[in-house]
């Protein structure tokens, strides 16, 4: 097995990329076509100038993974900590570079996803793969870009704008060919259609998909329907943009959140989200943009299905949030400033009925000087509970050479206590009304150097967190409870490269981390020391014959808590029929691991997968 492991850690495998185009059509972006902060509150910024650590995930590159959802592909993203619960993301946390969840701003088309309720539901995404363009990652601290939640990181979701009317219709089958005590196989299914339509400048799209499965293992099956769709319609001077979704989603939580108890528990999330968006263009140098937007979430988890008088909970959360954005270019200077509000609001019959308000201010700044960029501003945030509280943020970088750069960046960013930290009370978990708001502050800088067919770049980087909030008990029989810690240190440095000659792409990526905590000795933590201490993806992309590819993927992970260390294979062949039709095979965790991110909740063995897309233009 050391052999193996070797020999597919040769294989470099990385999916991010900020590098010319090649013969490989995984690599579907000149740096110049990227812009970073794509519907964020500041100016957007050309990948190549960027002062950030920025992964982008194209379209082309996804279609070579073996995944079906937009939870799964995003643990295939370097410094990403992915903590799934049940197979097909039924309900994932996400964390960037050590941090926990709910400190990462997740959107689509920067619309933002965050739950108020708990961070738990912050992966309810409804955003087929296929309707993805790319995924922007932005790591460290960035609520001077971003506002509120964007702490640790921001992942972004941006949509195909497709110029042909499409219907794209996906269909699989996949078991891991145990089964349950009761003799049945455990199997899954989806069905997934995305159509798009143009009149004139008009572009609409629309997805529905369906996933159910009995599950891997006792109390874990679950049903699933994603229903997503975006409008757009240039006019003369206004762009008017409409983006609707929603996810239901039911399926056994065995394990969930208060193990061995809440070995029968089930629960449904239903999430609800649309958004409006103006953007008047008053002149070739300045643009105004208007933004409301409303998401409602409705969580039933019941702790005994069987029994749910015992224990059961109802909550139905909603965000209302606008902005207003005004961007200029003054001589060589960009300039943006804006206002938003944040409604929060939950009606509960466990955590009561609460609600609370934010209103924010913000400016950003950038200018280019021939080989130098930089690019500052500021983040204002108003809260009852926060008070006045000011968010800085800068970054930089120059270009050596044409294909050498070097960036640097620093950010500040903030988090409030979810509604569930702060009055949740049930038979294993109890709340904290007196937690604090958590803050930090980042730096990271790096290296980074490209041509047509090696990309290779490196940083270092630091996050301090004050007040950090994290599940704790003093033993195994006390019920959990959240606490801040005084300091929370996270140092970690990246390494990236990968290297395409003709159809043959070979890629590597490593993320090693270290953390520094003020936690008490006699404190068991439940998430925060959960932390990938080193992580390695690696993999190579090659067509065997002619409209066949096959891709392997090969992922060490070493965490730093009980779940140990372990390597997690997957590869999918996929093979064209006609122009319209493909057909392909993923196998996930080809060698069986035992393995699970949430404690020692495990997760599923090896999979194997078969499935089409046709494609009717």
């Amino acid at each position: 097995m050391k052999l193996l492991n070797f020999g597919v850690m040769l294989l470099f495998f990385n999916i991010s990329k900020v590098g010319a185009q090649t013969e490989i059509d995984s690599i579907t972006y000149t740096i110049g076509d990227v812009h970073v902060g794509i519907r964020s509150m500041g100016n957007e910024i050309p990948l190549e100038l960027t002062g950030t650590n920025t992964q982008i995930i194209s379209s082309k590159e996804i279609e070579k993974l073996p995944v079906q959802t937009t939870s799964e592909l995003l643990s295939y993203v370097i410094g990403v900590d992915l903590r799934q619960r049940g197979a097909s993301g039924v309900q994932a946390d996400l964390g960037i570079q050590g941090s926990g969840f709910d400190q990462v701003l997740v959107l689509i088309n920067g619309v933002r996803m965050s739950d108020a309720q708990t961070g738990h539901h912050m992966l309810n995404l409804p955003i087929p793969i296929e309707a993805i363009d790319r995924v922007e990652v932005i790591k460290g601290a960035n609520a001077r870009r971003y506002g509120l939640n964007a702490m640790a990181g921001v992942v972004n979701f941006i949509t195909k704008k497709s110029q042909e009317s499409t219907i794209v219709i996906n269909s699989f089958d996949g078991t891991s060919f145990e089964k349950d005590k009761g003799g049945s196989t455990y199997l899954n299914l989806g069905h997934r259609i995305y159509a798009t339509a143009n009149r004139g400048k008009a572009n609409a799209w629309f997805s529905s998909s369906y996933d159910n499965g009995n599950g891997y293992r006792n109390n874990s099956a679950y049903t699933t329907y994603r229903n997503i769709g975006e409008l757009t319609v240039p006019l003369k001077k206004i762009d008017l943009n409409a983006l609707i979704g929603s996810i239901n989603n039911d399926f056994g939580a065995n394990g969930f959140y208060a193990a061995p108890g809440d070995s029968n528990s089930k629960e449904t999330v239903n999430t609800y989200f649309g958004n409006l968006r103006a953007t008047y263009n008053l002149s070739q140098k300045q643009k105004l943009r208007a933004n409301i937007g409303l998401r409602n979430n409705f969580d039933h988890y019941i702790y005994r299905r069987n029994n749910p008088s015992f224990s059961q909970n109802k909550h139905t959360s909603e965000v209302l949030m606008a902005d207003l954005n005004w961007q200029n270019q003054l001589y060589d200077w960009n300039l943006a400033i804006g206002v938003e509000g944040r409604k929060e609001s939950i009606q509960s019959t466990n955590l009561k009925n609460h609600n609370r308000d934010f209103l924010g201010a913000y400016f950003d700044l950038n200018r280019q000087w021939n080989r130098f960029f930089i690019s500052g501003g500021l983040y204002a945030l108003q809260n009852e509970i926060l008070g006045l509280k000011f968010y800085p943020g800068i970054e930089a970088s120059y270009k050596i050479k044409n294909e050498m750069t070097a960036f640097g960046n620093f950010g500040t960013g903030q988090r409030l206590p979810t509604f569930t930290d702060l009055y949740y009370k049930g038979p294993t978990n109890k709340s904290n009304p007196n937690l604090k708001p958590e803050s930090a502050s980042s730096f990271e800088v790096g290296m980074r150097y490209q041509n047509e067919k090696l990309k290779v770049s490196g940083s270092v980087f630091q996050r301090n967190t004050n007040q950090l909030i994290d599940w704790t008990r003093i033993s195994l029989d006390s019920a959990w409870s959240p606490i801040n810690y005084n300091t929370n240190i996270v140092n970690g440095f990246e390494l990236n490269a990968s290297y395409s000659y003709r159809k043959l792409l070979f890629f590597v990526n490593y993320c090693g981390l270290d953390i520094q905590s003020s936690k008490e000795n006699n404190v068991i933590s439940k998430n925060a020391l959960n932390y990938l201490s080193n992580q390695a993806i690696a993999g190579v992309f090659f067509p065997i014959v002619k409209n066949l590819n096959v891709s392997l993927q090969a992922r060490y992970i070493q965490r730093n808590a009980t779940n140990g260390n372990y390597w997690l294979y997957s590869a999918k062949f996929d093979y064209r029929i006609k122009k319209q039709i493909n057909v392909y095979l993923n196998i996930q965790n080809i060698t069986n691991e035992e393995y699970s991110e949430v404690n020692i909740l495990p997760l599923p063995p090896r999979w194997i997968s078969f499935g089409s897309t046709i494609r009717l233009n």
